[in-house]
């Protein structure tokens, strides 16, 4: 959400910058790409909502039927187990104190996996266009020799050429700190998981 509100004008440019590229006139070729890489990203967002909802549920809605998904342990867990362990300053076992940190957990991880799903899909989506775009760019440099307006078509050519340069300079510029992040997080969380598999006995 910082970085979000940190790049919000980069974002916008990219938005405004694809949505343009859509707008523009184009050959029914150049349109197929773009067409073909849209329905692309489309499907990887699907995929990324679908995994979402399957892991919202395993985590959120099993547990409600007293099937939980997580490694019980009886340092924290009570009579009715939640989906995230920790230690409460109230008892979780009586019943509206039990409902409302259920609801309030189940928010944030729902939050969480919007949020995160969200920038993976945005970032797949902004890759997808670019790819189709520097396609099309490809296909309008090779037929740029049987032009007759050859000065007028190189000219657009070194346009294009630049405000693709720039469209990945922004996204390179928003979504390199999120992945480092990413990269490190997961590192942590792997090394742990490592550690706890290595001392658990069964």
């Amino acid at each position: 959400l910082y970085i979000t509100l940190l790049y919000l004008q980069a974002f916008l440019s990219i938005v405004k910058m694809m949505a343009e590229d859509w707008m523009a006139p184009k050959i029914d070729a150049e349109r197929n790409v773009m067409i073909k890489r849209a329905q692309t990203a489309r499907l990887i967002v699907i995929c990324g909502y679908v995994l979402m909802i399957f892991a919202f549920t395993s985590i959120i809605v099993f547990p409600c039927f007293g099937l939980p998904f997580r490694r019980l342990t009886n340092l924290t867990d009570r009579d009715r187990t939640l989906p995230l362990q920790t230690y409460y300053f109230y008892d979780t076992d009586k019943s509206p104190q039990f409902e409302l940190t259920l609801l309030v957990q189940a928010m944030t991880i729902f939050l969480a996996a919007i949020t995160y799903t969200s920038v993976d899909a945005f970032l797949g989506l902004t890759i997808l266009h670019i790819c189709g775009q520097l396609e099309n760019f490809r296909r309008r440099l090779i037929s740029l020799s049987s032009r007759k307006d050859f000065d007028c078509a190189l000219r657009n050519s070194v346009i294009a050429h630049l405000r693709l340069i720039r469209f990945a300079n922004k996204i390179e510029d928003i979504f390199a700190l999120m992945i480092l992040g990413l990269v490190v997080y997961f590192g942590i969380v792997f090394c742990l998981y490592g550690f706890l598999l290595l001392t658990v006995s069964l």
